[in-house]
């Protein structure tokens, strides 16, 4: 079964569209627990040095929420081309 990948990215992107903003949402109720949150998951770097800050702007918000959804489009697409290769392939 071969994969939309039109569909599959737009899917993708909408999702990280998702994600950034409940991530937004978190780090504006609870920075020092996202700060933890984040540290746990980057093990090389010192996260406790980064601040947060809390002159968050709407264009940044918006630049990092679009930045994000094209990236992830682009990630996903490029995904769906391969796996529909593979697919398409007699193993």
């Amino acid at each position: 079964m071969e994969i939309n990948r039109v569909k599959f990215a737009s899917a993708g992107s909408l999702t990280m569209g998702i994600i950034y903003i409940v991530c937004r949402i978190f780090v504006s109720i609870a920075p020092s627990a996202v700060s933890k949150l984040l540290s746990l998951w980057i093990h090389m770097f010192n996260i406790e040095q980064l601040t947060i800050s809390p002159n968050f702007t709407i264009s940044a918000f918006v630049s990092g929420l679009l930045s994000a959804m094209i990236l992830s489009y682009i990630a996903v697409w490029i995904f769906a081309a391969i796996y529909n290769k593979l697919v398409s392939r007699k193993i």
